[in-house]
């Protein structure tokens, strides 16, 4: 087919496909960077151990469908057409994507631990250990929609699968805690609700700062190049 016309979707559909497993890429390595860091440090602390095998095991059961199904059949962006073609030598995750997957990862792992050592002060290891895992939990999910979602509405229509996924996660999270043999299985605990509203909070904060800190420095760089009359 020499349409030009398909010439021009071939392209799209490569930048589309490139972007995507960058976008898959930088998530799927800032989320392991919590979850090595909350399986070490914590021993080398001191403190209890934080991750046992069914944590691991329930956080692999999230983020394998969140890379297939969300970020990898994210559409194209609109602007995609309007770059300038990448260079060839190019790499598909090369330091840059590098050093954000690792701030984001840095910021989710800095949030779980302070909840764990701040719960461990005013609670019992269990809840402590619950508190934490929700918090690494909303982290992983917003830092997925961080990364998904950088020129597409939040509930967009073709992100229903994403929410889909948060509504599973929220169903099963409430099961564990919910019920006292899979709460033994897990080796949590319900946390009070002052406890549970901070994991929640700190969840969020940690897995969306890179992207708040991006979204404001490119409204004040658009707002310093704007003329005069129009800033």
């Amino acid at each position: 087919d020499d349409s030009f016309a398909s010439i021009v979707g071939g392209i799209r559909l490569g930048r589309r496909i490139f972007a995507n497993l960058r976008k898959a890429m930088t998530y799927i390595t800032a989320i392991h960077v919590p979850i090595a860091g909350l399986a070490l440090l914590p021993i080398l602390f001191g403190l209890p151990p934080l991750l046992f095998p069914m944590h691991i095991v329930l956080l692999e059961l999230v983020i394998d469908p969140v890379c297939s199904l969300v970020l990898e059949a994210e559409p194209g962006e609109r602007r995609d057409m309007k770059r300038p073609p990448r260079r060839a030598d190019e790499p598909l995750f090369g330091p840059r994507q590098i050093v954000v997957a690792l701030l984001q990862g840095a910021g989710v792992l800095a949030g779980v631990l302070a909840v764990y050592v701040w719960a461990l002060e005013s609670s019992t290891e269990p809840q402590a250990r619950a508190a934490a895992f929700v918090t690494l939990v909303v982290g992983n999910l917003v830092l997925a929609l961080t990364d998904s979602a950088s020129s597409a509405r939040v509930f967009a229509p073709h992100r229903w699968i994403y929410w889909l996924i948060v509504a599973a996660v929220a169903l099963v999270l409430s099961l564990i805690l919910g019920m006292p043999a899979l709460a033994a299985i897990f080796r949590f605990d319900a946390p009070g609700l002052t406890l549970m509203l901070v994991s929640l909070a700190v969840g969020v904060v940690g897995g969306s700062w890179t992207g708040l800190a991006t979204l404001i420095l490119k409204l004040f760089s658009r707002r310093r190049q704007a003329p005069l009359g129009q800033a």
